[in-house]
């Protein structure tokens, strides 16, 4: 088992129905949280993306050598945009990345409230 899931069943003591649509929900909540937040990481790329683009057409226009050594003055010259957007993907890929690992806990604990369920429905069944 994962360390993530472990840490999540030690934490879940109770799996009573009810303690189980609250998970549900918990984890609903989260997973739109977490929606917005790779949103506006994914905003904060684009933008980032889009000024590391700008910088690199200027870099290589502004640039009055070779041709050949357009391309390389270029990088060396937006090395820093170079570096904003890519901190800027990191951040959308965990925010997508942890939603995903939200989205397969949901999944996880639909089936233990069908399991849940289907246990209290049947207690007390077949013991005359």
């Amino acid at each position: 088992m994962s360390g993530l899931l472990n840490d999540w069943l030690k934490w879940m003591n109770d799996w009573s129905p009810v303690a189980v649509e609250k998970a549900i929900q918990k984890t609903v909540d989260e997973i739109v949280d977490g929606i917005r937040k790779a949103s506006d990481a994914y905003e904060n790329y684009m933008k980032a993306s889009h000024s590391y683009d700008l910088a690199f057409a200027k870099a290589v226009m502004g640039f009055d050598g070779p041709a050949y050594a357009k391309k390389y003055a270029a990088e060396i010259a937006t090395a820093q945009e170079r570096t904003d957007r890519d901190a800027a993907d990191v951040a959308y890929r965990f925010f997508d990345r942890s939603n995903r690992a939200l989205e397969k806990k949901l999944d996880a604990l639909r089936s233990i409230g069908a399991s849940t369920r289907q246990a209290y429905a049947n207690a007390g069944r077949g013991e005359w």
